[in-house]
């Protein structure tokens, strides 16, 4: 049986840069979700990311959103006939 749904607990890490959303978690975990491979990748169906305690930075907003479009991007290309995940 195939996992339905995974659910990742990120933190920021303990070396932050002004300015830069390197140490956020939600870079951390897009981070990790872009470094698997497509066919991976072609079985997510959706990514809901909530921050507890503050609100999401603009930098990782846009992180995030532009993510989502890759992502829609490569269920498509795996969906299309004649693919096979």
């Amino acid at each position: 049986m195939k996992s339905r749904e995974i659910e990742i607990v990120a933190y920021n890490t303990s070396a932050p840069i002004k300015g830069s959303n390197v140490s956020h978690a939600e870079r951390q975990v897009i981070a990790y979700l872009e470094s698997q491979d497509e066919a991976w990748l072609a079985r997510v169906e959706s990514v809901d990311v909530i921050v507890i305690g503050r609100d999401i930075c603009p930098a990782c907003d846009k992180y995030i959103q532009d993510f989502k479009r890759i992502l829609a991007e490569i269920r498509k290309k795996h969906k299309s006939p004649g693919s096979k995940i």
